[in-house]
């Protein structure tokens, strides 16, 4: 009984909250939905005009939906980790251009991010793949030490090294460390990536 009451209070609250809404609010809360759908089905590759698409919407709601589309389109521009998230991305971009009118400020801002999404893929693959060997390399320097304790542990003779090698990219505490090292490494273009899409959320 308690889980129902609990139920009806939670509506009562939203009915009153409806009820105290402002014009802006209840505007928001009806279309903002929609501009993000429309943005959503753009990124899934359907030939949606989006500024058309924004315009049929009341006038007083148009700026909203507006935003709406533009804060999706911005959220999947995002680090290249797989040609997927590349692909969305450079939809998402062409999305904005769409929406935005300040096209003389526009374009070196979505070039920026053009070339930040490039970096990662060319030098900074360069610089991962750096970075992954010298993990393994240090990984690979502790093996041996840690197999001989291990054989003394067993056998009780000191330096014995009768264990097979170990693969260190196959260790859990490898996998461990390299998560931990591209996380650091994504962070940093995670970061550029967010400046540069705080900057074209400011344009007109």
């Amino acid at each position: 009984m308690s889980d129902v009451k609990s139920a009806l209070d939670k509506a009562l609250e939203r009915a009153e909250k409806l009820g105290k809404a402002t014009p802006e609010e209840l505007a928001e809360w009806t279309h903002r939905p929609g501009g993000e759908r429309l943005a959503a089905r753009f990124l899934k590759g359907e030939q949606v005009d989006l500024k058309a698409e924004g315009s049929k919407f009341p006038p007083s709601a148009q700026r909203m939906v507006l935003q709406a589309m533009e804060g999706v389109l911005l959220a999947n521009i995002d680090v290249p980790r797989t040609p997927g998230v590349k692909a969305t991305a450079l939809r998402a971009i062409e999305g904005i251009r769409a929406l935005k009118t300040d096209r003389k400020r526009l374009e070196p801002l979505l070039a920026g991010i053009v070339n930040t999404l490039q970096h990662y893929e060319t030098a900074g693959l360069q610089q991962r793949q750096q970075a992954y060997e010298q993990l393994r390399q240090e990984f690979q320097a502790q093996v041996p030490a840690a197999q001989a304790q291990a054989a003394q542990a067993r056998s009780g003779k000191r330096g014995q090294q009768g264990s097979q090698p170990i693969e260190v990219e196959a260790l859990p505490e490898f996998a461990a460390a390299w998560q931990q090292v591209q996380a650091q490494f994504d962070a940093q273009y995670e970061k550029v990536l967010r400046d540069q899409k705080e900057a074209v959320r400011r344009l007109h």
